[in-house]
């Protein structure tokens, strides 16, 4: 006979255990995953829940949509934080697609991962401001390249203190920008952008967005990761994932 004991709203601790989340925690104000039942829920438990913006679609693990179609995390911009997003775009689609952001394009503001053009490369971009400017401007970050139709987990993380940005994919390897010329800090509260982070669908105005694109997992952090802890979600992630059969 077994004998099945149910503690109902107890929380059990062992320090001995370790740490079994899965997700790096501190700073964590939104976080989605396609492949759970309830894939408009944070898991972050800031309480920032996704709304769906048109009709996207989720399947096999994954959002499905375009600039039209995709979720509204309702999170806004912080001069320090971190965008991770595990996605990719339709093979054989050459148009634009965001996996990620609240980027919008005049005047300047925001950041975004996307894929744009004929090249199967993962595209980011930040703004920063030169001292005495009056405005952002825009601030590509180098592009990453990935072999079309694989899913891959795409990283910024903005480090206004610091003037360095860290982006591209744990995969095949990070790159640390340090800023001169232009500055993170030189923003001002005028120039960080309200408009809230969107998954796949945007607000930017130009008629460029409409790939279709699938996204799997999205971090926001109001912080800046390192190196190391983007590395060490990156294998928090894979290890998740695929068990929904996405290999990051």
């Amino acid at each position: 006979m077994t004998t099945v004991i149910k503690a109902v709203g107890s929380v059990f601790t062992n320090t001995g255990l370790g740490n079994i989340s899965p997700f790096i925690r501190g700073g964590l104000i939104g976080a989605y995953r396609f492949s759970d039942d309830d894939y408009l829920k944070d898991l972050s438990g800031s309480g920032n829940h996704l709304t769906a913006i048109g009709s996207p679609t989720v399947r096999d693990g994954y959002a499905v949509g375009d600039g039209a179609n995709g979720f509204n995390t309702g999170i806004a911009e912080t001069l320090n934080m971190t965008l991770l997003v595990v996605y990719r775009r339709k093979v054989g689609d050459t148009s634009g697609g965001f996996g990620a952001g609240n980027y919008l394009d005049n005047p300047p503001k925001g950041l975004s991962v996307f894929q744009h053009g004929a090249g199967a490369e993962l595209q980011s971009q930040v703004c920063s401001k030169a001292a005495g400017a009056s405005s952002n401007a825009k601030t590509p970050l180098p592009n990453t390249p990935i072999t079309e139709g694989n899913f891959a987990l795409h990283a910024i993380s903005l480090d206004a203190t610091g003037n360095q940005v860290i982006s591209g994919t744990p995969s095949t390897g990070l790159v640390t920008i340090q800023f001169t010329a232009d500055s993170l800090t030189n923003r001002i509260l005028g120039d960080v952008t309200t408009n809230p982070f969107k998954i796949i669908a945007t607000s930017d105005i130009r008629a460029l967005w409409y790939a279709e694109m699938h996204v799997a997992e999205v971090l926001i952090y109001n912080r800046a990761l390192s190196y190391a802890e983007i590395t060490e979600q990156y294998k928090k992630s894979k290890k998740h994932l695929s068990k929904a059969g996405i290999n990051i």
